[in-house]
């Protein structure tokens, strides 16, 4: 939307509902669609929250279902306004327990961005083949990501952005070749055993 438009739209509550609404009965009608057949790429942009949940726990279930390959989602509200505060509503939850037991065992690439990951199952056997994870504004502590990385046999690219409650980060995994770090303010300590890893850090860098 055009810049002087932006604080109009955030201060009617009814309009943003609307169009939230208007993207979430398209999104359930192309998925109702492909029900069935394979799914190769899932990428939803869109500012959805808590208060979107049973959607989003919906096409998360779909994407395992279907075998897709990459799947993103960027829920991040990018055009914020100062005239609003938007984050009335929890960030959404997003559920692991649909790539646990060899389910989703095709992804090669997640991307969250904007929401929290809180329970991670023990057997994470769908992210076998996953090769690029991707955590950008997530809230997720750091026995939650080292619980997703040593799941994560295949992984050669990690990417860690804003993600501030991250403090002491360890995690043994093999075959990871990249390692981003951006402005993750607490994170103290990393330590990643891999062979050929490669590190950028980017922010805080005086911490490690």
């Amino acid at each position: 939307m055009p810049e002087s438009e932006i604080c109009y739209y955030h201060q009617k509550p009814c309009l943003r509902k609307a169009q939230v609404k208007k993207f979430v009965r398209k999104t359930n009608g192309l998925l109702r669609n492909r029900y069935g057949n394979r799914i190769k790429e899932l990428t939803v942009r869109f500012p959805l929250t808590s208060a979107n949940a049973s959607e989003l726990d919906h096409w998360i279930r779909f994407a395992a279902s279907a075998s897709t390959e990459k799947l993103c989602l960027d829920l991040y509200e990018k055009n914020r306004s100062s005239c609003l505060d938007l984050s009335r509503n929890e960030p959404y939850n997003f559920i692991l327990s649909p790539f646990s037991d060899g389910r989703g065992c095709r992804l090669s690439e997640l991307t969250l961005s904007n929401c929290t990951v809180r329970r991670t199952p023990a057997n994470l056997s769908g992210f076998a083949c996953l090769h690029f994870l991707e955590l950008s504004r997530v809230k997720i502590a750091d026995a939650a990501v080292s619980n997703i990385i040593s799941n994560c046999c295949a992984l050669k690219s990690l990417i860690l952005a804003f993600c501030h409650q991250l403090i002491h980060l360890t995690a043994t995994c093999s075959q990871l070749l990249k390692l981003d770090v951006d402005f993750c303010d607490g994170l103290i300590s990393v330590c990643i055993h891999a062979d050929k890893l490669g590190v950028h850090v980017q922010g805080t860098q005086d911490k490690y």
